[in-house]
């Protein structure tokens, strides 16, 4: 790429991204889901979850862990700010306009700006549309309704309600959480969630990807840059994407995405004070294991659950103890 000073390009982000000898980065094969996954929470949290056959998922910008949604915010901003000023070097050079810049300077800019075309089109991302102006204005929307994301400052219209699951149930860093307490990981059926996902508007049950070079290969960023982009285009890119750091999680999410009032919405008291969420109910199927976190009185706490289990009629859900050496 020629030197940003003379044509007024900067550093492609998507080069920073994918590898520049790579070809088309989409997966050739479809996602495996396993089984069964499972959701780590307390005592009281087991208890509410299975004695309602229901989630409480949160709003994600509530949650405890909502530095993640910073983390993907400001790699979107970048990345968005980046393509606003190719946009608008798109225009200038196309439009002969600007009398202070030369005809050499628009065809090195012009030319800039193919060989980007050239790595978009081969990753099926971000491409430019034919009305550059429109699109233009659009990404000014989207790039002002992100930096209200997370904000402390401006109230942001983004509702997204989410449970999180691992797919190991037994996972040292997950049970860490919980300190010597105790936590529990209840296992649900993935077909169960699935369905639950398809029966209800707006929802979506998918694995997160770390980074977004994974998120760029699932298509999780609109393929074209155009007159009708909005901040749902980017829904998945900033609410299922988490720093690479985190990938033994392997975390899927169950996720309410849109723009939601108050309707069925209820709010729940947590350590960073009132948290809205939203009821989902699952089946009395979807849940076939609970495994009891290591710490103080694990047998008892075994014994405790069962009983829950056999006044609910859930003789088909199994009970184990943790194999995790976590002291109290």
């Amino acid at each position: 790429m020629r030197e940003t000073e003379l044509i007024g390009l900067e550093r492609d982000w998507l080069l920073r991204e994918v590898d520049e000898e790579m070809g088309d980065i989409r997966p050739k094969e479809p996602l495996v889901r396993p089984e069964r996954v499972y959701h780590y929470t307390t005592a009281a949290g087991l208890h509410g979850i299975i004695s309602s056959s229901s989630f409480w998922a949160s709003d994600v910008e509530f949650l405890n862990d909502a530095q993640e949604l910073v983390y993907a915010r400001d790699r979107l901003l970048n990345a968005l700010a980046l393509e606003l000023n190719d946009a608008g070097l798109r225009v200038l050079a196309e439009s002969g306009q600007g009398s202070w810049h030369s005809e050499s300077w628009r065809q090195e800019v012009a030319l800039g700006l193919q060989e980007r075309d050239a790595v978009r089109d081969r990753v099926r991302t971000h491409r430019p549309s034919a009305d550059e102006a429109s699109a233009f204005s659009a990404l000014h929307v989207v790039v002002s309704d992100l930096g209200k994301v997370a904000s402390s400052v401006e109230p942001s219209t983004l509702r997204v309600y989410t449970t999180c699951f691992c797919e190991d149930g037994d996972l040292l860093s997950q049970w860490r959480a919980y300190g010597g307490a105790g936590g529990y990981a209840i296992g649900f059926r993935t077909d169960e969630l699935v369905h639950l996902s398809e029966s209800v508007d707006e929802c979506r049950f998918d694995k997160v990807s770390y980074g977004f070079r994974e998120a760029i290969g699932r298509g999780w960023l609109p393929e074209y840059i155009q007159a009708n982009l909005a901040l749902d285009d980017y829904l998945n890119a900033l609410t299922m994407v988490k720093h690479p750091a985190f990938r033994e999680e392997q975390e899927w999410r169950l996720m309410l995405a849109g723009r939601r009032g108050g309707t069925g919405l209820s709010f729940r008291v947590s350590p960073v004070g009132l948290v809205p969420y939203v009821s989902l109910p699952f089946s009395g199927n979807a849940i076939d294991k609970v495994i009891v976190g290591p710490g103080q009185y694990s047998a008892e706490r075994a014994k405790g659950v069962r009983r829950l289990l056999d006044s609910l009629k859930m003789f088909h859900v199994s009970v184990e103890v943790s194999l995790s050496p976590l002291r109290s």
